[in-house]
């Protein structure tokens, strides 16, 4: 749509209006990652301290990173617009 905006010598300049840009969610594009078929990826939690008291099939496990499942992507799919 186009609509004319003024300007201080009196002329019309025509000026396209667009949709205003998204923003992503900042905690959120520090967490997550996309893969390059579109899912989200993460690492699991659980992995700052006390490594002692934990299994090691709990250490073993959480040492790679995972792909989210469709129902909780689609919870923040939307707080991450541009990265995907």
């Amino acid at each position: 749509m186009l609509w004319p905006a003024g300007q201080p010598n009196g002329k019309l300049k025509i000026k396209e209006i667009s949709m205003p840009k998204l923003k992503t969610k900042s905690s959120l594009k520090k967490r997550f990652s996309r893969t390059g078929t579109g899912k989200i990826k993460f690492k699991p939690a659980g992995k700052r301290h006390g490594m002692s008291k934990r299994s090691n099939k709990f250490i073993r496990n959480t040492k790679r990173s995972a792909i989210m499942s469709s129902g909780d992507s689609a919870l923040i799919d939307h707080m991450l617009p541009y990265n995907k």
